[in-house]
């Protein structure tokens, strides 16, 4: 015999009953006591507590309840089969028919005829199978789904009584997951180890959604998960994963950029998800990056169809979103939660590496000025680590495998993987130059220029123990603790040169930013681009480069119109975005006289690279040619005649070198006279021929 689960025994008794005395077939012994038993009790409702929370959950009447009973029992019971065949040998099966006769119920009653209509809960939801094409409305065959079978028929476990008291966990196997679904519906799971930060960050979250369990309010708190860097999304997906883990359910996510904007497509999703967070109770994470960057008229269908989500599935629902996300208009009254998000700090960084690292790295390491430079996430730093650990055991050799203290990974080879991470999240805008080999000797400048230069180097060294040890930046002082240095003269007077020593000197990246490609015409593009490089900039401890300061901090317009407006506005966001930056900017300029003075109060640091004098530019000439390089009777004070910048002198050399190269000679001055006219027409100059006059002899 079967036995089922809660009291589907005794419905299936009673079920059988009225169809045998419908259908004028004798009743067995059993079912003759069944009667006995029952004769004098009212008719109660179904007492399957499956069938009695799948009703709650999809508002089901007691109609629509008798139909999936019958549907389920059909299914179940082998009996049931011929018995209905023998009621109707035409259509030996479930029909809406059968259901409106067994319960006395005429197509003038609403209630169940229109129960298969497409707006019900049993079709929305696709709870019952059918194909109204088959035999008409009436007498086509209705069938439970799989999934919702398997619900009625497993056993039931309580979750935790903090997040809800009603709720019920079961499983139910991914191949039944509503196909809708299955493109965009991931399932989530708790990555090891589980550091301190991320079991805050669950905390918190959970706080939240234990507050809607205790007060019971309509309108539930809908927390959002608040990151504002890219790559953070994965502490997102951890907290959701630690908080299934803990109730003992599952979790899953959903990027909102994945679906469709249109109204009756996204009506499908909905009764799609809402169905499979009601099966099998779980947390879904909705990635919201996309109503940021919508419009007006596709925010207010996210909004509608969020909020209806919210109330459907209250305690189960969770945001996750660069920024934090308030409703409008009708929506306004659901309130959002923010929840930032907590980073990994700096020791579980360095617990993460040593972790990782320690054993296969050359020893002694600077874990410390690893966790400064580079700030990553627990998935960034093991992506690392493995990468490196399976570059070493590729490239091993039998004597490296002999010695394996030879086949460690170096230092450079951690920081150079360090590097490639943080640049795949940069965008078009930024050209990322690593630390090279230029020093404070291949600079012509003044003492006192150099001794600026060299104080931004020290600031950064001694950052940590002023503003940490010394509590310069205790939370009173802390805005504007980022350094900046405007560097402003002459094209090729030397100022990316003196951003890259900086650099060197740091062993830093610099992400150099040509700001006339990033300040856009049209109305809020030009913030976006800059938030794009700051957010990626913002954990990477690289030096932002801008070039061409002009383009964007020029003296701020008068407001004439919205134009000016906006282009106004997009200095500002600059100004109050590098004041944030804990890290060092760079601005270089050729006009220090048209930047704006509310930008100018705002630098600490200034230098003016003005153009090369005679002595500055003969050093110049001297150090630009390398010792190995043939030279033939080159006369540098000659060559110091001509008033050029030093990086016009650099593609002279340049040129002259190529030049001489192909003609398998020494550099000669005829070389480089020949690359002078070049460089002089091509900035439609004019190449005075008494400043070249005597160079004629020793070309002869």
């Amino acid at each position: 015999m079967l036995v089922y689960a809660g009291s589907l025994e005794s419905e299936f008794i009673r079920l059988k009953i009225q169809i045998k005395q419908l259908s004028d077939i004798e009743l067995s012994q059993r079912e003759l006591t069944f009667l006995e038993q029952t004769a004098e009790q009212t008719l109660e409702p179904i007492a399957n507590k499956r069938l009695n929370n799948l009703a709650h959950k999809f508002s089901l009447g007691t109609f629509e309840q008798q139909l999936i009973l019958i549907c389920l029992a059909t299914q179940l019971d082998e009996e049931f089969s011929p018995l209905l065949a023998q009621m109707n040998p035409v259509h030996p099966y479930p029909t809406l028919a059968l259901l409106l006769l067994l319960f006395k119920q005429t197509s003038s009653d609403a209630t169940g005829f229109n129960c298969l209509m497409a707006n019900k809960p049993l079709i929305n939801y696709k709870i019952i199978e059918v194909d109204l094409n088959t035999n008409g409305y009436l007498y086509s065959p209705l069938k439970l789904a799989e999934d919702i079978l398997q619900y009625l028929i497993t056993d039931e476990t309580i979750t935790d009584e903090t997040i809800t008291d009603e709720t019920i966990t079961y499983e139910i196997s991914d191949k039944v997951i509503t196909p809708l679904l299955k493109p965009y519906w991931r399932q989530l799971s708790v990555f090891e180890p589980v550091l301190t930060s991320e079991q805050q960050n669950t905390d918190a979250l959970q706080k939240v959604m234990s507050h809607n369990a205790i007060t019971g309010s309509q309108l539930p708190l809908l927390p959002i998960l608040v990151s504002d860097v890219k790559q953070q999304i994965a502490l997102s997906y951890q907290s959701v994963a630690l908080m299934a883990k803990s109730i003992k359910c599952k979790a899953y996510v959903i990027d909102l950029a994945w679906l469709p904007v249109k109204v009756e497509e996204l009506e499908h999703f909905y009764h799609a998800i809402v169905r499979e967070l009601h099966l099998q109770y779980g947390l879904l994470l909705l990635q919201a990056d996309t109503l940021h960057q919508c419009n007006s008229v596709e925010r207010s269908v996210w909004e509608a169809w969020l909020a209806k989500l919210a109330l459907a599935c209250p305690n189960q629902l969770i945001i996750s979103a660069a920024q934090p996300l308030y409703f409008s208009g009708s929506h306004a009254n659901l309130t959002m939660q923010p929840l930032p998000l907590l980073l990994p700090s700096i020791e579980e960084q360095q617990q993460l590496w040593i972790a990782e690292l320690n054993q296969s790295i050359v020893q002694p390491y600077q874990w410390e000025q690893l966790t400064e430079y580079y700030c990553f996430n627990k998935q960034q730093i093991m992506t690392v680590a493995k990468e490196l650990k399976l570059s070493s055991f590729l490239t091993a050799t039998p004597e490296t495998t002999i010695e394996p203290e030879t086949n460690k990974i170096q230092p450079k080879q951690l920081w150079k993987a360090c590097q490639l991470q943080q640049k795949n999240l940069l965008g078009e805008f930024v050209q990322v130059i690593s630390p090279g080999s230029a020093g404070w000797d291949d600079i012509i400048l003044s003492s006192e220029h150099i001794s600026v230069l060299k104080a931004v180097v020290s600031q950064v060294k001694k950052r940590k123990q002023v503003y940490q040890e010394w509590g310069f930046g205790a939370e009173k002082s802390a805005y504007g603790l980022g350094i900046s240095v405007l560097l402003s003269g002459d094209s090729g007077t030397g100022k990316t040169l003196a951003a890259r020593i900086i650099a060197n000197e740091l062993q830093r990246d610099i992400y150099q930013i040509d700001l006339s490609q990033v300040a856009d015409k049209y109305i809020g593009e030009t913030e976006k681009n800059l938030e794009k490089i700051f957010k990626a900039a913002e954990h990477s401890g690289a030096i932002l480069l801008f070039d061409e300061a002009d383009a964007l901090f020029g003296k701020r317009s008068k407001i004439n119109d919205s134009k000016d407006r906006h282009a106004n506005l997009g200095v500002s966001y600059l100004l109050q975005r590098m004041e944030a930056y804990q890290g060092i900017s760079i601005l270089t300029s050729n006009f220090k006289s048209a930047l704006d003075e509310a930008f100018m109060r705002r630098i600490r640091f200034m230098v003016q690279f003005s153009f090369p004098n005679i002595k500055h530019r003969q050093n110049l000439w001297q150090q630009l040619f390398p010792k190995q390089a043939p030279k033939e009777n080159l006369d540098f004070s000659k060559l110091a005649r001509l008033s050029l910048t030093g990086g016009s002198i650099r593609n002279i050399v340049l040129q002259a070198a190529f030049t001489a190269a192909s003609c398998e000679q020494p550099i000669s001055m005829a070389h480089i006279l020949s690359a002078c006219r070049h460089e002089f027409d091509k900035t439609e100059k004019t190449l005075r021929d008494d400043l070249v006059a005597d160079w004629v002899h020793v070309v002869g």
